[in-house]
């Protein structure tokens, strides 16, 4: 374990033990490598990263700055979108 990182969990444990001819079974490997506290170090999961939020421009000029503020209800309307 120490000359890999941490990277074998008990599958790649046991592959490498049939390697050098060791004869165990899936469960016996996980169970001592549990008795050991031995434990493989997870990859993160991969998270896309799909906005740039720091590019210093304006999303949307704002266009009720053309028409100033409205005098009575149902004179300026707006809308928003939402993406996954």
């Amino acid at each position: 374990m120490r000359e890999n990182s941490r990277r074998y969990g008990s599958p790649r444990v046991l592959e490498a033990l049939k390697e050098q001819g060791v004869k165990a079974g899936r469960h016996l490997v996980r169970r001592l490598m549990q008795e050991q506290d031995w434990q493989a170090i997870q990859p993160r999961s991969f998270v896309p990263k799909t906005t740039n939020s720091r590019h210093g421009l304006i999303a949307c000029p704002n266009r009720l700055i053309e028409f100033g503020k409205p005098t009575s209800p149902n004179q300026a309307w707006v809308g928003d979108i939402s993406a996954p």
